[in-house]
């Protein structure tokens, strides 16, 4: 038996791999750095921990409705989309104002993604595989 035949399909192994990259968290070591050298001081940073938590929370259902609204694909689409405005925002921003819209953006974009990705692997193995 080779190793090819005992590998999962490639879709699998791509979802594998998103997963793994999304939950890395490989910017989170130098949030602190970044954002102090921007002249953020400490309870700011606490505030922006906050209102990303805060947005989480307040946006959780309606991007859920939306994401059933639009579907899967494109509720992953939107996510990657407004993460990125967010993420190129954090290289612009130099004020607190900003750094709170860029983190609500964030937690935006994190409650498009949430559960929906999951939802739509589960989706694909049963359209895929059989039972």
């Amino acid at each position: 038996m080779n190793l090819r035949s005992r590998l999962p399909e490639s879709f699998i192994l791509k979802y594998y791999g998103y997963s793994m990259a999304r939950s890395a968290h490989f910017s989170v070591a130098v949030w602190v750095v970044f954002l102090t050298s921007r002249g953020i001081d400490f309870s700011q940073v606490g505030f922006l921990d906050g209102a990303f938590s805060l947005a989480l929370i307040a946006f959780e259902v309606p991007t859920g409705y939306i994401g059933d609204r639009i579907g899967r694909r494109n509720s992953i689409l939107v996510s990657i989309v407004v993460s990125a405005v967010a993420s190129i925002g954090f290289a612009f921003s130099h004020s607190f104002p900003l750094f709170v819209t860029v983190y609500v953006g964030l937690a935006v974009a994190q409650t498009f993604r949430s559960g929906t990705d999951t939802a739509w692997f589960y989706d694909a193995l049963g359209e895929r595989l059989t039972e």
